[in-house]
């Protein structure tokens, strides 16, 4: 379902395209920068379903090859919709809603429909709470192939989409023939919208120049492309005399050009910007072809109502919204400047105000000299690398003998242009703000109105001050409230099947216990799931690092955390050290030593408890040191953190081994971080007897490959009466006390109030 700030969007859009006085247009753009920051204000998303005994589905399904295989890789990838129900090997359990998207590794023909029945398993990303709401997307959760069973196509390809993927084809092996790698990947995205071509040395400087839209199929590819088209088929049509004679040959040709928009869109890659830009085309074009003059507002405004209408997950697409904004500040605009120069840094200087509070909230920097780049190379890049590529392209698919004077043409531009991107990129450190708020982007967004809305200066000013303060208020009450001093807060971050743990010490002070890990491969949570949290909490130090023990799903992030906030104490078994002094995590360790950090190893951790951070700590186990004859799990780490009437255990992947040395140890506590992510070997009826957990938090990837948690775990906190709050389910736990008071809050929007024996 369409968000209501969406909505809100569209029907702003809608306004501005039947009322095009100026005040209105001035409302069109406030609909639209209220919208996007009201976008990126993330609702809690609902539990993930509970289909444990189906993690692994053997599913019949009918699908639709909707995107073309990815040149160059083996094997190539299509995206697979599913369109009838899907079941597990007993046809009981109904995983995904028929319409899920599938991604398959596929030898597969674009457009064609097929029948695939395999092994799937959800992908599902790192779901977190943080004060930097995520951007919205629409699109349905992902499954992945994981083993294929059975593939055949049981509907060709129409002719239509034969055409286009023969046409796409011809003109994609002819600029790889025609041309060196560099170039050639060039000429790919600004033909035929495929980046992949391009090394990512060369994409990275492109990206941090602020250039990559030159290379995305958009409004200044589809205007030069099917304009040309158009005068062309005007120019052949004006010499059919018999034609030209009984009717407006031009209008025809506009008439004609529409189409053949939408037929580029589709050849291009069909991203949402190339759409937006073609159905825009497609507006005006129609319009011309109607003996009308085309308003170049209201046609925007169309095309992105119809797209938002048609793909509500595309319409909130990065690609998408920074098209539209930079659209809308370009055209929403009076008067030109004298000259064609100053007119031209007028409009990239609008463009780039518009963009950055998308830019800054989605992707957490802006180049200082985004304006000057663009001033500099689009010009260039309009008049010369796109034609010559477009003319390339079609040279080198008629005949390869007609490509070398064009090659040798086009090859010193895109040359010049990742020169000029890569200096760019070098003398244009980013503008970077820690993670905007909701509430911030919301500021952001309209501090751009402001700057291009027709205001007086004064008016101007005024408004950019108030909203200066009112950043810089919200800055002061986000470090306040994520930074906490007189509570306890414990956040067990989803880092899918891993373990981390950001705990928020009572005076303000940072412990980190664990940083997750992909050890089969995958996103690393560090980078992808700790860092953003710490960067949104505004945490650049971290006091206390403790390594429950040397496994790549606990210690895998280390390197992006530590490169973030290095941590002043490190905690570490020494197992690592022993038994793998070569190995990966041993050399991580002797490379934070070297840069500052102090390892602490358990002979100095053990003992009674001590003060940390306002708070009391234990370490339990292993005491005094850790015991080569058990493996690292048994050696885990095991630390009692007391505050006020409550009490924490982190128990790091502790088995049953651990679990017996430590009993009557322990006592009572009122959370329970669940030992090794609820396997069967672990949280034994002994140890949750002695402990009696008011509150149980389980660390564990979605449908992960162990089956943790094990159901035989669950049922005996179950049979206690024990909440049990699982990552994998409901995202990212923040677990809070104030010493007596304790409660906690999910990603996904549940609330558990823990309340003592006596009710309080």
């Amino acid at each position: 379902m369409l968000p209501a700030a969406a909505t809100v969007f569209f029907l702003g859009l809608l306004l501005g395209a039947v009322l095009a006085p100026a005040p209105l247009i001035d409302l069109l753009a406030l609909a639209f920068s209220t919208g996007l920051a009201l976008s990126a204000m993330r609702l809690p998303g609902p539990p993930a379903p509970r289909a444990r005994a189906a993690a692994l589905l053997v599913a019949g399904l009918v699908g639709f090859a909707s995107a073309p295989p990815t040149p160059g890789r083996l094997p190539s990838e299509g995206t697979v919709v599913a369109t009838v129900e899907r079941r597990d090997d007993r046809g009981a359990v109904l995983l995904a809603p028929a319409g899920a998207r599938v991604r398959a590794a596929l030898d597969l023909d674009p457009g064609a429909t097929l029948r695939v029945s395999g092994t799937f398993r959800p992908r599902r990303r790192m779901r977190n709470p943080s004060p930097h709401g995520d951007w919205p997307l629409l699109a349905p959760v992902e499954h992945r192939l994981e083993q294929l069973a059975d593939a055949h196509v049981i509907a060709a390809p129409s002719r239509y989409r034969q055409a286009i993927t023969a046409l796409a084809d011809r003109l994609r092996a002819g600029i790889e023939a025609s041309l060196a790698p560099e170039p050639a990947g060039i000429a790919r995205a600004l033909v035929l919208g495929e980046s992949g071509g391009l090394e990512e040395p060369a994409q990275a400087d492109i990206r941090a120049a602020g250039l990559s839209h030159v290379l995305a199929v958009s409004g200044m590819h589809v205007t030069l492309v099917v304009g040309a088209l158009v005068l062309g088929l005007r120019s052949l049509l004006v010499r059919v005399r018999w034609l030209s004679s009984r009717l407006d040959v031009g209008r025809l040709a506009s008439g004609l050009g529409a189409p053949l928009a939408l037929v580029y869109a589709d050849l291009a890659g069909s991203t949402p910007s190339a759409w937006r830009a073609a159905v825009t085309a497609a507006v005006a074009w129609t319009t011309v072809a109607l003996g009308r003059r085309p308003a170049p507002l209201a046609a925007a405004a169309l095309a992105a109502m119809l797209l938002g209408i048609a793909d509500p997950a595309a319409a909130l697409s990065p690609g998408f919204v920074l098209s539209i904004a930079s659209t809308l500040a370009i055209l929403d605009t009076e008067g030109r400047a004298d000259s064609l120069l100053m007119e031209a840094a007028r409009l990239s200087l609008r463009a780039a105000i518009a963009t950055a509070p998308f830019s800054l909230y989605v992707f957490g920097g802006l180049p200082w000299l985004v304006v000057l780049a663009n001033l500099v190379v689009v010009p260039i890049a309009a008049a010369l690398l796109l034609p010559v590529a477009l003319i390339h392209a079609v040279m080198a698919a008629i005949d390869l003998a007609l490509a070398p004077p064009t090659a040798a043409l086009f090859t010193p531009l895109s040359s010049a242009f990742v020169g000029a991107s890569e200096r760019f990129a070098a003398i244009s450190p980013a503008l970077v703000l820690p993670p905007p708020t909701s509430l911030q982007g919301v500021l952001l967004s309209l501090g751009a109105l402001v700057l291009l809305a027709r205001l007086t200066i004064t008016q101007r000013t005024i408004a950019l001050v108030l909203l200066a303060l009112g950043y810089l208020g919200l800055e002061v009450h986000v470090r306040h409230t994520e930074q906490p001093v007189g509570l306890l807060r414990a956040t067990f971050v989803d880092v899918g099947q891993g373990d981390a743990a950001l705990v928020d010490l009572p005076d303000g002070t940072l412990l980190v216990v664990d940083v997750g890990g992909a050890p089969n491969g995958g996103p690393d949570p560090g980078e992808r799931a700790l860092v953003p949290l710490l960067r949104a909490r505004r945490r650049a130090r971290i006091e206390h690092l403790a390594l429950t023990h040397p496994h790549p799903d606990h210690y895998g992030g280390l390197a992006a955390v530590a490169a973030w906030a290095p941590p002043v104490f490190v905690w570490d078994s020494g197992q690592a050290h022993a038994e793998h002094p070569e190995g990966e995590l041993a050399e991580a360790l002797d490379g934070l030593v070297r840069a500052g950090s102090r390892l602490v190893r358990p002979a100095a951790l053990c003992g009674p408890p001590r003060r940390l951070g306002g708070a009391w700590i234990e370490v339990l186990w292993p005491c005094p040191r850790f015991d080569p004859g058990w493996d690292p799990n048994d050696n885990s780490l095991v630390l009692r953190l007391r505050f006020g009437r409550r009490t924490f255990l982190f128990a790091g992947d502790a088995e049953a081994h651990t679990e017996a040395s430590l009993a009557g140890r322990i006592g009572h506590v009122d959370v329970l971080k669940v030992p090794h992510h609820g396997s069967r070997t672990s949280s034994s009826e002994a140890l949750l007897d002695e402990l009696t957990p008011r509150l149980a938090v389980i660390s564990s990837g979605a449908d992960n490959r162990f089956g943790h948690p094990h159901p035989d775990v669950l049922e005996r906190f179950s049979r206690r009466a024990i909440p049990v709050l699982r990552t994998d389910e409901e995202g990212g736990v923040v677990v809070t006390t104030d010493g007596t008071r304790l409660w906690a809050d999910a990603w996904s929007g549940r609330h558990v109030l823990v309340r003592t024996t006596d009710g309080r």
